[in-house]
Formats: structure tokens, sequence, C-alpha cells
């Protein structure tokens, strides 16, 4: 129902009867819009298939009695809603891109957001994360063998300034 409203609107068919100077001939330059509109109705037959399988069809049909005239209008209506057709999902898909970007650049935004929170965090907090736990137990090891070091140096230094006062 929405393809033939589509194809047989007032528009369209204005578009047709201009493009193929229909009504032209003598006699008939006078005729209403309306009545043109009307004429070309009639004489346009749309079927739609519907296939569980594969794509929807449509098919357009003109009568006229002239087989090349009626070619024509068939093949200029099917041209007008392929070329509607192809605006509206051109705008979907730039209203569709355009929505895309906008969400991007929120989440963009919102991602920089958090990570500015958990860089604060994490230098809030220095050392005492446990992503740092096994380089915090190093460290200790570490300072704890050159404490070891340093004490047995000290009573070494002791010892030595014992004996050097026991000899003064």
């Amino acid at each position: 129902t929405t393809i033939k409203e589509e194809i047989l609107s007032r528009t369209n068919l204005e578009k047709i009867i201009d493009k193929f100077n229909l009504y032209s001939v003598p006699g008939s330059e006078n005729m209403f819009m309306e009545n043109k509109v009307a004429s070309i109705r009639s004489r346009t037959t749309i079927d739609v298939s519907r296939s569980r399988r594969g794509p929807n069809t449509f098919s357009i049909s003109f009568k006229d009695a002239n087989p090349e005239t009626a070619m024509k209008i068939a093949n200029g209506l099917a041209t007008v809603f392929i070329d509607e057709n192809l605006k509206v999902r051109e705008a979907q898909a730039v209203s569709t891109s355009d929505f895309l970007t906008n969400e991007l650049a929120a989440k963009r935004k919102r991602l920089e957001e958090v990570e500015k929170k958990l860089r604060q965090y994490r230098q809030r907090y220095m050392g005492e994360l446990p992503d740092q736990l096994d380089a915090n137990l190093r460290i200790l090891e570490r300072l704890q063998t050159q404490l070891s070091e340093r004490e047995k140096t000290l009573r070494d230094e002791k010892s030595r300034l014992s004996v050097v006062e026991s000899q003064i």
C-alpha cells in the first residue's frame, strides 16, 4: 500500500506528465491537472509480491495505445520511485551516521572522564593498589636485604671499634 501510494502520488504523477509532455496534444491541453493525474492512476497497475525467502518485489505496468509511451511511463514511474527511495535511504544513512558520530563523541568523552578519575585514583593510592603487590613485595625484600647488610656492617664496625678502643 505504501509503495502504491508513493508511486501514484500526485507529485510523482505530475513529474511524469511534465517529463513526457503527456496531454500536450490538441484537445487535452485544457484538461485540469486532477483529471490528468486521475487518468494516469486509472491506467497504472502496481503488483507487489511478497516472498518468504527472497526480497519483496513489485512491478509497474501502464496501459496506453502507444506501446513505446506505455514503456516510457512505466519506466519513468519506476525511476521516480527508485530516486525517491534512494533519497530517503540517503537521508536515513546520514541521520544514522550523525547519530553514531554523536554517540561516539559522547562515549569518548565519558571514557576520558573515567580515565581521568582512574589516573587520579592511582596517583592518590600509589603503591597501595592490588596490581602493585608483587612490586611492593620485591621492594620490601630488597630493602630488608639492604637492612640486613647494613646491620652486619654496623656490627662489624662496632667490633672493630671495640678492638681499636681496647688497643688504645
